[in-house]
């Protein structure tokens, strides 16, 4: 029993609000708003990852120049849906953020009570990991341990289903997260009252969709 969720709830996804204090991180005058980043780490020299599935390309380069050319805006629509995943670099894991990791406020399961700043980055109740993507860009379906999730910038759209639906997941791994999302959507026929009826995504009914917002926590399980 956690959280008074009742039992088996670390086998299905939630989403949380309030369940930590991380206002001090989110917004333009956050600390990880743009500006604040590229003050303190804009020489820090960062691993980027493109998004081909299985088999991540990788370079270097200092913050500030990735934030200058790998996270300028997508143009339009058909820009952005002609980049495949090699084009689409993305700052996550391999990246050492001590400073700004130690003032997350963990979720109380993590916590167990102690002040966030004396719990190690890297322990037995978890790791703490930071990452930075432009719009549009993302990773296709992957599979990880049990993690809980925060954003504190923008808004995060995730596709979550169970690994045994590994199957009926089929992707293209040189396509990008914006291109697969793209191909997923069905028109539907007449004219919706509320504009965003007018679509569907063709997806297994397994898949459960939500869109991340500051202020809150996502768990998925394993």
């Amino acid at each position: 029993k956690c959280m008074d969720l009742g039992p088996g709830w670390a086998l299905k996804p939630w989403l949380f609000e309030g369940l930590t204090e991380n206002e001090h991180l989110h917004g333009i005058d956050g600390m990880t708003g743009k500006a604040s980043m590229l003050r303190r780490f804009g020489d820090k020299r960062t691993l980027v990852s493109n998004s081909v599935a299985q088999s991540h390309g990788r370079k270097t380069m200092p913050l500030a120049s990735y934030v200058a050319h790998e996270m300028r805006p997508i143009p339009n629509l058909s820009a952005g849906l002609s980049e495949n995943a090699g084009q689409t670099w993305y700052l996550c894991n391999d990246n050492f953020w001590g400073e700004l990791l130690q003032l997350y406020d963990r979720p109380p399961l993590l916590r167990r009570g102690a002040d966030p700043r004396t719990l190690p980055i890297s322990g037995p109740v978890g790791a703490l990991s930071f990452g930075v993507g432009r719009s549009g860009s993302g990773l296709p379906f992957h599979f990880h341990g049990s993690q809980f999730v925060e954003v504190t910038q923008g808004r995060k759209r995730w596709f979550a289903a169970p690994f045994r639906e590994e199957a009926n997941l089929f992707f293209d791994p040189g396509a990008s997260s914006l291109r697969w999302l793209h191909d997923q959507v069905l028109l539907k026929d007449g004219v919706q009252e509320d504009p965003s009826d007018a679509f569907a995504l063709n997806l297994p009914d397994v898949v459960e969709i939500c869109t991340q917002m500051p202020g809150q926590t996502l768990y998925l399980p394993p």
